[in-house]
Order: structure tokens, then C-alpha cells, then sequence
């Protein structure tokens, strides 16, 4: 049997991490998950399949209301993450990379995220039976429809350009705005350094992984600590939860988009492809 820092050469070291929690956490527990399916017929789309049903059946869990099962929820939803890795992992090792399969993992991703924040909302409507936990779960997932299909756009229209759909622009002209950018005063660079560290920071929670990982942590919290009683609503850790990203989600998109469209990112990922 293949020893585990063999496998991580091969499985993981082409592939470049830029989560920290995946990098330094769950890519040390997917491997030994991965050595485990390696020794089976079963395929990285099958495993894919099966990080599906996870993520539903955490789903499951996160609707029913209860402190402990909001727990159970979250745990089931690191474990489809966990598997979502080890299918990436089987195609690298087998060789058996492809569209199909990369697309199959975006569909994926697409209803696990979103569905997160629905099963999530009857859960916290059976808490404090009020409808605003629809309201909140339903812009939850409004957002995280968005930026899912905002970063696949991204990828489109670069495809789109490199087919000639859209007008090449020049090279030199693009090298000019650059050195331009690049003769900003110190201070403004310092500036704009630090906002977009203070951005990142607060962008990074609504990324799929720290989305989970926060859900965690707060079902955790969330036994260890009582709910307050504020009016008429029942707070608990979970509603807060759902709250803060029923609320902040879509400003924080809103940002994001206009980032990449007033700093020229879609051109400058372009020709980092070609």
C-alpha cells in the first residue's frame, strides 16, 4: 500500500491551497480518507456523490432546531467538505482529471452552499417562530447564488475573450495603465494595503470552508451557553449565525464585484492564463 507521504505528493502537492484551514487542517485528515478509497473500485465522481448526500443529511439536521443537532449538522457538513477534498485527491492519483468531473463539483457546491442557509432557516424558525428566519435565510442564500456564479462568470468571459467575443485589448496601452497605477504615492499604496487586508479578513468568512467552520464553532457554543431572551425573540448562537450572514452577505458581494470590476481583474487573470 501506497505509504501517506507518498500519497501527498502525489495527490497534493500539484495542487496549490490558499485556505489556511485546508492547507494546515483538513487536507492532513482527507488523505488518510483518500488511502481508504484508493484500495476500492469506487470512482472521484462517486465520492462526489457521496460528499452530496453528506452535505444534505447535515442539512437534515441543521432543520430540526435542536442545540445537538445543529452540532451533528455542522460536524456532518466539515465531513463533506473532508470528502470533497478526497475526491479531487482519487482523480489526481488515478490520473482520471476531467471537465466532467470538475463540473459535477461546482453543481455540488452550488446546492450544498445555498442549501446550508435553507435547512438552516426552518431549524432557526422552529427556535424563535418567527418569519424573519426565512427573510434572512433567503438572502443568505441569494448571496451565496451570486458569488458562486460571479466567480464562474469570471472564468466565462475569460474563455469568451480568449474565442474572440470580445475586443483584445492592447498590450502596451495595458503596461502603461500599469506603471501609472504602480506611481501612486506610498501612502495611498499603504492605504489601499491596508483596506484590502481589513476586506480580506472580513471577505474570508463567506467562503464556503469558513462558513462551515464558523457554523462549528458556534453549534459548539451554542451547548455550552444559553440562549438569551431579547422581547419576544429567543437568541441563540445559531440565530446569530444566521442573522450576520442574512445581512452582510450580499454587501460584502456587492463590494467584491465592484472590486473585481474597477480593478481590472478580469484582464489581469487573463493573462495569467494566456
Amino acid at each position: 500500500m501506497t505509504s501517506i507521504k507518498e500519497l501527498r505528493l502525489k495527490c497534493q502537492a500539484t495542487k496549490v491551497e490558499k485556505d489556511y484551514i485546508v492547507h494546515k487542517g483538513l487536507r492532513k485528515v482527507s488523505i488518510y480518507v483518500t488511502r481508504l478509497f484508493l484500495v476500492t473500485s469506487i470512482t472521484s465522481n462517486q465520492v462526489t456523490l457521496i460528499s452530496c448526500f453528506i452535505g444534505v443529511l447535515g442539512g437534515f439536521f441543521l432543520s430540526l432546531g435542536r442545540d445537538r443537532y445543529y452540532l451533528i449538522g455542522a460536524l456532518l457538513y466539515v465531513l463533506f467538505i473532508i470528502f470533497d477534498l478526497v475526491d479531487g485527491e482519487i482523480a489526481r492519483y488515478r490520473g482520471t482529471m476531467g471537465m466532467k468531473g470538475d463540473y459535477l463539483d461546482y453543481l455540488v457546491h452550488f446546492f450544498i452552499a445555498a442549501s446550508l442557509f435553507g435547512f438552516l432557516s426552518f431549524g432557526v424558525y422552529r427556535n424563535i417562530n418567527h418569519i424573519v428566519a426565512f427573510v434572512f435565510g433567503f438572502l443568505a442564500i441569494g448571496a451565496n447564488l451570486i458569488d458562486k456564479s460571479s466567480g464562474l462568470l469570471i472564468y466565462y468571459s475569460i474563455c469568451m475573450k480568449k474565442k474572440g467575443y470580445f475586443e483584445l485589448k492592447d498590450v502596451v496601452s495595458q503596461k502603461q495603465n500599469n506603471d501609472s497605477i504602480t506611481s501612486v504615492s506610498s501612502t495611498n499604496n499603504i492605504k489601499k494595503s491596508l483596506l484590502h487586508r481589513i476586506f480580506h479578513l472580513i471577505s474570508i468568512n463567506f467562503n464556503d470552508v469558513h462558513i462551515i467552520v464558523n457554523l462549528l464553532i458556534l453549534s459548539i457554543l451554542n451547548l455550552l451557553f444559553p440562549s438569551i431572551e431579547l422581547f419576544t425573540f429567543r437568541f441563540n448562537y445559531i440565530v446569530l449565525f444566521l442573522s450576520f450572514y442574512g445581512i452582510f452577505y450580499l454587501p460584502v458581494l456587492i463590494v467584491h464585484i465592484c472590486r473585481i470590476l474597477f480593478n481590472d481583474k478580469l484582464s489581469k487573470s487573463y493573462e495569467t492564463f494566456f
